[in-house]
């Protein structure tokens, strides 16, 4: 059912919204709501991201910050993350992670780079 509802989502995008594919997964956007191809739903108020999970995301500046305590700064097309992993943004919606860890956080981070 998830699927049929964004297949919709992404038909319906170019009246409503847009859509992006980041690293392989696909998000529609429609005013401050993220629809993910895997059922999540996230929503943007300024510089704070509300998860679906109940958690949420602040950026400051170059550095975006979680409700987990973990924190990740970007510089350039690269992301460092406080556990010592990174990815790289390569453009075009692709990317490179140093471990899954990095490619967890960027999942939700992408939000923010629309």
């Amino acid at each position: 059912m998830k699927k049929i509802v964004f297949v919709f989502l992404v038909l319906v995008s170019g009246v409503f919204g847009e859509s992006r594919f980041y690293d392989g997964d696909s998000t529609f956007k429609s005013g401050n709501m993220y629809f993910h191809d895997d059922g999540e739903m996230n929503y943007r108020n300024g510089d704070t991201l509300f998860l679906d999970n109940g958690d949420r995301i602040e950026k400051r500046g170059d550095s975006y910050y979680n409700s987990n305590g973990e924190s990740t700064t970007k510089r350039g097309n690269t992301y460092f993350h406080d556990n010592g992993g990174m990815s790289w943004d390569l453009g075009g919606g692709n990317m490179i992670h140093s471990d899954e860890e990095s490619q967890r956080r960027m999942e939700d981070l992408r939000d923010f780079e629309w």
